[in-house]
């Protein structure tokens, strides 16, 4: 008996998998999003649906809410799932690794992983990810054969290393990081001088909730912005030398 896997998990639903890509004894401690993340068609879902862009040499960290399936299709019949576990996982991005609590899924329960490491090398990588369904036959864990996917998940590391410049005088955005966030991020930028720079940060009303001034040095200067006890949603960020400013937008996860 095959399993129509394409059927199976909806939009890229296969990367609940990649928790068990690394079976190690630390796990990531991570908390699903129980509130945004909604198996709309069925059967699965997976939020965010694509794994944020990675760069080579900057560390690198995404959170993954799951909602596992309930039901396969055998044939032309629909059989209720047991669980899922994890086979093996291939062509991972070099220097990324998955980590989860649990290595198996049960049907319609919220699931978390962390995927986290320091990229090492460029390019769009389709994670290969085979999975052991099972059924209940009459009592029995019963395994329906190992499965593949290789095209529904994938991850896009870059060269970049984050720098954007916005100025011809060198007045210069480093991508905050990390961006998402659930906690704190790193917002960073270039200044060709010494002086007083202004961070400000408001929601997508524009109405301003945090500010804060450093005296810069020349080169890379961070502010370190903490919004952990904010709603979770977009923001914009100005950072603000004399005449002059360069803008960016957070994501703040919960």
């Amino acid at each position: 008996m095959m399993i129509q896997m394409k059927r199976i998990f909806r939009s890229g639903i296969f990367v609940f998998a990649v928790i068990f890509g690394s079976m190690q004894l630390a796990y990531s401690q991570c908390v699903p999003d129980t509130v945004n993340c909604i198996d709309v068609n069925e059967p699965g879902q997976i939020c965010p649906a694509q794994l944020a862009n990675g760069f080579v040499g900057t560390e690198y960290e995404e959170v993954i809410t799951i909602i596992a399936p309930d039901v396969a299709n055998i044939g032309d019949s629909q059989i209720e799932l047991l669980k899922i576990t994890l086979d093996s996982i291939q062509n991972l991005p070099p220097g990324l690794e998955f980590y989860g609590e649990t290595y198996e899924y049960f049907p319609d329960e919220f699931y978390c992983v962390t995927v986290s490491g320091t990229p090492k090398e460029t390019g769009t990588f389709f994670l290969k990810i085979f999975v052991m369904p099972y059924v209940d036959f009459f009592g029995t864990d019963l395994a329906m054969g190992t499965q593949i996917d290789s095209i529904s998940v994938s991850i896009t590391i870059e060269a970049s290393s984050g720098i954007k410049e916005l100025d011809n005088d060198g007045f210069a955005l480093i991508d905050a990081y990390p961006n998402p966030f659930r906690y704190s991020t790193k917002i960073g930028y270039i200044d060709p001088d010494q002086g007083e720079v202004e961070l400000r940060v408001m929601n997508m009303l524009g109405r301003q909730i945090y500010q804060e001034k450093i005296m810069a040095i020349k080169g890379e200067n961070y502010f370190q912005f903490n919004g952990g006890n904010l709603p979770q949603g977009y923001y914009l960020y100005a950072i603000i030398r004399d005449q002059k400013s360069l803008r960016g937008r957070l994501l703040k996860r919960k």
